[in-house]
């Protein structure tokens, strides 16, 4: 496997994204953006590179990755379907609209298609 690692370009942006913030905890959120961006998720090897980047516990930075579901922590399709499935969501037909994506693509919860296109997952 490759050395994952930011470039200058990635660097840069994220001295950028420090700069706006008070401390480089503050910054975690948008420096994920930035890694997941690069390397299309934030697998744990890529939450270490964010961590030493920023100069932060692995700890704090599995910890936010984790929180939010808007950051993937594997490979997924180029889109991604997020499909609420919360109880309010669920009655409005969120397991309606689950079920009409599945049989379009040939997929169920948690899939990608064979094609590396799609990725359909639940969240709330």
């Amino acid at each position: 496997m490759a050395e994952l690692k930011f470039d200058k370009e990635d660097l840069n942006e994220i001295e950028k994204i420090k700069a706006k913030y008070p401390t480089n905890k503050a910054a975690t959120l948008q420096v994920l953006w930035v890694a997941q961006r690069k390397f299309g998720n934030v697998k744990p090897e890529v939450q270490e590179l964010v961590a030493e980047t920023l100069d932060l516990p692995h700890s704090h930075v599995h910890g936010v990755a984790s929180f939010y579901t808007q950051y993937y922590k594997e490979e997924t399709g180029k889109f991604v379907l997020d499909v609420c499935t919360c109880l309010s969501c669920q009655l409005c037909g969120a397991y309606d609209i689950v079920d009409y994506i599945e049989d379009q693509l040939g997929i169920k919860l948690g899939e990608t298609t064979d094609d590396g296109m799609f990725t359909l997952q639940e969240v709330e």
